[in-house]
Order: structure tokens, then sequence, then C-alpha cells
């Protein structure tokens, strides 16, 4: 390896996504340390193994001669302990005098399973929380409005004292729904911001 080579290499390994190097043959050059990470492997368990441990269907594409990953091509990989992990993949072919070789960029879509789920799950809870939050003061001015109708509608005299009682109610519970329509705008705003 050359001092350029090294730095190329020091410079993928920060990257966040997983960076392998393929040679004609379909075997493993190289891969960044998000890689190993991603697979579960040290560098020396695959360095010169088949790329389809990694990635199944991607030796396939290679052998026939296309290009195995459009830019962000949904695909699996598969882990050391044999789990698949869903990938966005993008693959580099270049031709040399050996045959093609291939620089594939895998992007786990669960970068973070545990965090994406829990904050999918807060997020899910917290829809269900303003669900609730809305529909109770729709309902509740919905009731009043009626009560108010059948309180106009009364003979003899009607009993206009008791329908506005009741239209104030439905007013204050209309007010209570635009608090939290204010508050649900302002979760959604912080959660863009974040």
């Amino acid at each position: 390896m050359t001092a350029g080579d090294a730095e190329w290499r020091a410079v993928l390994d920060a990257v966040d996504d997983a960076v392998v190097l393929v040679d004609a043959a379909g075997a493993i050059e190289w891969i960044n340390a998000a890689g190993l990470r991603m697979f579960g492997y040290a560098l020396a368990e695959v360095v010169g193994r088949e790329v389809g441990a990694l990635f199944p269907a991607f030796l396939d594409a290679c052998r026939d001669g296309g290009s195995p990953a459009p830019f962000g091509a949904p695909a699996y990989g598969r882990h050391r302990s044999g789990v698949e992990i869903p990938l966005r993949l993008s693959a580099l072919r270049r031709e040399d005098g050996g045959g093609a070789r291939f620089a594939v960029v895998a992007r786990d879509c669960d970068a973070s399973p545990g965090a994406a789920s829990q904050e999918g799950a807060a997020i899910c809870a917290r829809i269900t929380v303003y669900a609730h939050e809305l529909n109770q003061p729709l309902a509740a001015a919905a009731a009043y409005v009626a009560s108010a109708q059948r309180l106009l509608r009364m003979a003899p005299a009607p009993r206009a004292g008791d329908a506005e009682a009741a239209l104030r109610l439905a007013a204050d519970q209309i007010d209570r729904l635009r608090q939290v329509v204010l508050g649900l705008r302002a979760y959604v705003a912080g959660s863009r911001d974040n």
C-alpha cells in the first residue's frame, strides 16, 4: 500500500457509511471501519472473502457485467450473525487491465435500530396523545352546540340563557382545541429543527 492509499483509507475510515473495495474476481480487497461495524467482522476476517458474504445479490450483478447498484438502490446486506440488514447501495465500477473492480458504498437504512425504533415509538405515542387531545374538545363542543340547539327549539319559550351558557362552554372547548393545535405545530416545528 502506498502513502496515498493509506491517506485515502484513513479518510474512508472516517465515513459513517460502509465502503467496500472489491476486485475483479469478486473478492473483498478492503472495507472501512463503518463497514466492519455494520457487518460485524474484523478486517482480517473479511479481506479475501467473496463479496457475496456481505451483499448476497451483488456478485451475480457483477458477473452479468452490469452495474450492480444504481445510486441509492435498496438492497440487503448480511451481518456476520446471518441477520439481513436493509441498505441503500451505490457502486462505482472501474475497468482496469485485470477486469472490473468496484467500490461499494452501503448506507444502513436502520442506522441505529434501537434509537430509530425508540424515536418512532415516541412519535407514535405523541401522535396518539394529540389525537386524544383533539378529539375530546371537539366531542365536547359538538355536545354543547347540540344542547344549545335543543334549548333554542323548546316550546313554548326557548331557554336562551341556558343556550347561551352551552354555547359559552362550546367556545371554551374550541379555544382548548386551538391550544392543542398550537402545541402540535410547535412540536412539529421543533422536530424539524432537530
